[in-house]
């Protein structure tokens, strides 16, 4: 004669309690403590109710918990635990600080508030789910707050099945904020122990200033920066440590925003591969028929091959973007920015420097005209004050500085920069009546004397 199944409820309450986990002997490196909550059991349909709330934990880093994780949902584990499940689980007001160390094992020193949610449909073994968050106040730990929050807004639905390697299907990513949204979709192969990706992200009908305006939350850069319409298509493969990128992204209507002023830019096309990134050369307009022509990379600072060539005047210096091999993470990325122009007026100069806040463009004026190349060089992450190297040469040159009564003629110099060192070698000035030829060389800080070395074969003093 068989056993009656059971009847009735049992309901079991805890406090204070502790939750580790296991797969098999494996014991895993994660825990929840503080948890709280009811457990339902229906034992005649064979079905548990739960409501639950804990602080997650790392058990092999000395981290803070995140925060409180509320889990509620049924569950009816039938035979091999494989019944249905329904679960919700959402966390309000955590800090983005604690959770990005908490899953990843890496502290990028990102700081914003998360209210997240999460719904699971399916089995233990095999679900589907839909999950939206919102972020605000994002910025990098150690800046100062923002004026406004910037939510940030993120959506995902998808499916995960156990039995095919741990693989996560996503359906559906998307990440809105101001007025730009990206798309994700793909898999992740292995999502629980080495996650390895396969996905295609898509920019969409955005805005450049926004992206410069969420740059700026991480590196409390100035009010400088690109407008303008932005698309764009990037796959993402391989471990999710070291994915490997291909892609591109496209800009229209560009301007460059600097000091009230605007100065229109040609289409952007900015190309992705294994190697890095590298911007296709483009036209910044400072005025009416007057371009600085402008191309860049992104590249490892590992290991460098050597540059080639660029075709310029034999007057003007030959120098080419570093050509450099990929490498692992922001830290170890370095942009670079190279800058020419052939006969650019040196009043428009003037007036693009004074525009991008440049101390020394704010009180001083200048005529003729300068050929020049310049490359600037610096680090993605943390994003800092870029060195500057190249050289220029000025043809019939007029400056009026403060401080002189008589402007300043230049009718050749030639200046090479390097990075805090100035060189300008050979110098032709006039002032007055008087021709000075020779050398000024600036080292150090901005403090720092000038060295001059100069000769004149009449000096006049009226």
């Amino acid at each position: 004669m068989g056993l009656a199944p059971p009847s009735g409820h049992l309901i079991l309450e805890a406090e204070n309690g502790r939750v580790d986990f296991k797969v098999g002997a494996d014991k895993k490196p994660f825990a929840v403590t503080n948890v709280a909550g009811r457990l339902d059991l229906d034992l005649a349909r064979g079905r548990v109710s739960f409501r639950l709330a804990g602080e997650p934990i790392r058990t092999d880093m000395s981290l803070p918990t995140p925060g409180q994780v509320q889990l509620e949902g049924d569950w009816t584990p039938g035979e091999n635990l494989s019944g249905p499940l329904t679960a919700r689980v959402q966390t309000r007001g955590a800090l983005l600080y604690d959770w990005v160390p908490f899953l990843t094992g890496r502290n990028p020193g990102l700081y914003g508030l998360v209210d997240a949610r999460a719904d699971l449909r399916g089995s233990i073994y095999s679900f589907q789910f839909e999950g939206s968050s919102v972020v605000r106040q994002l910025r990098r730990w150690e800046l100062p707050p923002p004026a406004d929050s910037m939510p940030a807004s993120f959506t995902v639905r998808g499916q995960f099945n156990r039995a095919e390697r741990g693989r996560v299907v996503l359906e559906s990513a998307q990440v809105s904020f101001r007025g730009s949204t990206l798309h994700a979709s793909g898999n992740i192969e292995q999502a629980f122990e080495s996650p390895r990706l396969d996905l295609a992200v898509a920019v969409e009908r955005s805005r450049l200033e926004d992206f410069f305006q969420l740059e700026r939350r991480f590196t409390g850069g100035g009010s400088t920066g690109l407008t303008g319409r932005v698309d764009g298509l990037v796959t993402v493969r391989g471990p999710w440590r070291e994915p490997s990128l291909n892609g591109f992204f496209k800009g229209h209507g560009a301007h460059l925003a600097a000091g009230g002023s605007a100065f229109p830019v040609s289409d952007i096309d900015l190309r992705v591969d294994e190697s890095g990134a590298r911007l296709a050369p483009l036209h910044l307009t400072l005025a009416p028929r007057v371009e600085l022509v402008a191309e860049g990379a992104i590249r490892s600072v590992s290991r460098r091959t050597p540059p080639t060539e660029r075709s310029m005047p034999r007057s003007s210096i030959h120098r080419s973007l570093p050509v450099t091999t990929p490498s692992h993470g922001l830290a170890g990325l370095q942009y670079s920015l190279a800058l020419s122009t052939k006969g650019l007026p040196l009043h428009d100069l003037v007036r693009f420097g004074r525009s991008l806040g440049m101390h020394v463009a704010r009180e001083l004026d200048a005529n003729g005209t300068a050929i020049a190349l310049f490359e600037l060089t610096g680090n993605v992450w943390p994003l800092g004050p870029p060195a500057w190297r190249g050289q220029a040469e000025l043809r019939g040159a007029r400056f009026f500085l403060p401080g002189l009564t008589e402007p300043l003629d230049l009718p050749h110099a030639r200046v090479e920069i390097n990075e805090n060192k100035i060189v300008a070698d050979p110098v032709t000035a006039v002032i007055g009546a008087s021709v000075f030829t020779g050398r000024l060389e600036h080292e150090g800080s901005r403090n720092a004397p000038w060295d001059f070395n100069v000769r004149t074969p009449h000096l006049s003093l009226e």
